[in-house]
This record gives C-alpha cells, sequence and structure tokens, in this order.
C-alpha cells in the first residue's frame, strides 16, 4: 500500500496531538494510519526509530507500526495499523506490568551519550550523563519561564534552588538506552488485556529507563504506588528509597518542561485555548508545590 492509493476522504481522524494529526483509513477490510506531522524533521526521526525497531521485531517481543511510505513535501506517512486501544482506568497490575515490558524491549537499544536522536538513530548534542543533559534542560525550561512570567519569583526560586539538589538522584538510573520519550498509556495499545502493540516515537531520545515511566503529566501516584515492579523490572534491582527520589525528580522535571511548553502548545480551532493554558499552568504549579514540598522534607 502507497499513499497514493490511500482514499483520504475515508479517512477518520482519531487524534490531533501536539506534534500531528493521525487518521485512521479502513480499505478493503484493512485498517491503515495515515500521520501527518508539523515538521518534516519530526517525521524523519519518528520514522527512522520505526524501521529501527521493525528490523528487531524477532528479537523485540513488542510490536511497534511498520512505515510502509511517506511523503516528505507533505510530512506524511503511512503506517500499519495495529488492533486494541488505550486501557481503560483504573488500570491493573497486569496493564503496569505489560507496560514496564514493553518499556524494556524499547530499551535494548543502547546508545554511548544521552542527548536527542537523529533520522539516523544517532545522538545529536551528545551529553555524557543524565545530569549533564537535564541541566541544560531545566536552565532552557527555567529561562523561558522567567522570561514569559509564568510563574511569581518566589516559585522560580524554589524551582531553581531544588534543582541543584534533586538532580544528584538522577545517578541512580540506567542508561543511556532508547526511550519514547511520551509516557503516556495512551500510547499502549491493549486487546482483552493484553499489550498488542506501541505507537507514537516522535520525542524518541537516549535517556534513562525509569525517566520513560515517571516524566508524566498523569497517574503519577499509581505509578509510584508501582515502584517496586517497575524497578524490579526495569532495572533488575531491589527497590530503595533513592528510586522513589529518582521517580519524583523525574515528575517535578515534567512539570517545569509543561510550563516551559505551555506558550507553544496549540490544539484545534474550537478547543479554547487561553483556557486550557491556563488550566495547564494551574496543574503544573500545583503538582511542582506538592512534589517540592515532599523533597525539601528529605533533602
Amino acid at each position: 500500500m502507497k499513499l497514493a492509493d490511500v482514499n483520504l476522504d475515508r479517512c477518520e481522524t482519531v487524534d490531533h496531538g501536539y506534534n500531528a494529526t493521525i487518521c485512521l483509513v479502513e480499505d478493503d477490510d484493512q485498517r491503515f494510519i495515515v500521520k501527518e506531522y508539523d515538521n518534516t524533521a519530526t517525521l524523519k526521526k519518528e520514522t527512522a526509530v520505526l524501521n529501527h525497531l521493525t528490523s528487531k521485531s524477532d528479537t523485540l517481543a513488542v510490536i511497534t507500526p511498520s512505515v510502509l511510505d511517506q511523503d516528505l513535501a507533505t510530512n506524511t506517512v503511512l503506517l500499519s495499523h495495529i488492533p486494541g486501544s488505550p486501557p481503560a482506568t483504573p488500570y491493573g497490575d497486569d496493564t503496569w506490568r505489560q507496560y514496564a515490558q514493553g518499556k524494556k524491549a524499547i530499551s535494548k537499544t543502547t546508545f554511548e551519550a544521552y542527548g536527542d536522536i537523529d533520522k539516523t538513530v544517532n545522538v545529536v548534542e551528545r551529553y555524557d550523563s543524565a545530569q549533564a543533559y537535564y541541566d541544560d534542560e531545566m536552565h532552557k525550561f527555567i529561562e523561558a519561564i522567567e522570561e514569559n512570567q509564568t510563574v511569581n519569583h518566589e516559585l522560580l526560586t524554589a524551582i531553581k534552588d531544588a534543582w541543584t539538589t534533586t538532580k544528584q538522584f538522577l545517578q541512580y538510573d540506567k542508561g543511556p538506552v532508547l526511550i519514547q520519550g511520551d509516557p503516556s498509556l495512551d500510547n499502549y495499545l491493549y486487546q482483552d488485556n493484553t499489550l498488542q502493540g506501541i505507537v507514537d516515537f516522535e520525542h524518541s531520545r537516549a535517556g534513562n529507563i525509569l525517566e520513560d515511566i515517571y516524566q508524566t503529566r498523569d497517574e503519577f501516584q499509581a505509578r509510584l504506588d508501582n515502584l517496586d515492579m517497575f524497578t524490579t523490572i526495569l532495572l533488575d534491582e531491589t527497590p530503595q528509597q533513592k528510586h522513589k527520589e529518582l521517580a519524583r525528580t523525574y515528575y517535578f522535571i515534567a512539570q517545569v518542561r509543561m510550563l516551559y511548553l505551555v506558550p507553544r502548545m496549540s490544539w484545534e480551532e474550537h478547543v479554547d485555548q487561553a483556557t486550557r493554558k491556563k488550566n495547564i499552568v494551574n496543574k503544573a504549579k500545583r503538582e511542582i508545590t506538592m512534589t517540592l514540598s515532599h523533597l525539601n522534607n528529605i533533602l
């Protein structure tokens, strides 16, 4: 199947996210996914990662979409369809266990340095450690937050102070390995309570293993409740208090990143942009305040 053969009039939009529009096409009892990106660089990176993972399918033990065709002129790619849907809440133990096993399968690809990856699945702007990588990232986040006056001076100072101490916990994770870069369970497709496949690799990079679990906007407490399982499966270590603080550090980074991203976000025309952005900022500020309170008690 090629993009030229696809009847886009029968393309049903199933997701319009931050970076791409995703449509489901049914053709002669077959299903395909058409994904249109905001930019060519993101398309090239995701298709490269998918092709890499597909080439490892014999040993990967998890299914990812196959790239069937692409058009760089329109930033569009045709992908194979994976049956299933994101798991229903509340998530059970089996859901989280299979989620962890999917993350572990992806992380079998290792790197010599941390950082973003390019269309050849090689690391660009290489960092020797996760701490060095996130020092640069957090500096960028904080600088933009300060410039946009997203939070008040008191909270901004607390964020800066907390980062100087919490980044020490990054040493307790394992990497650099291939991570999906998006921990959402929306990207994990289940059928009959069994994981069928994983989608959405736009944000893939060379990072740490637990990073890909705890840099989340949602379900943090549920993920924290399953920390022992994640630590055992992904790190092959006995869970310790340091792993809990590591998880909280990643969650802290995720909320600060959201404050950085909000001015750059947009959604469909019918969405009240200002209200949605305000709600995201307020939630991130609440979660940061809560996390800071906990971290201050243990540092």
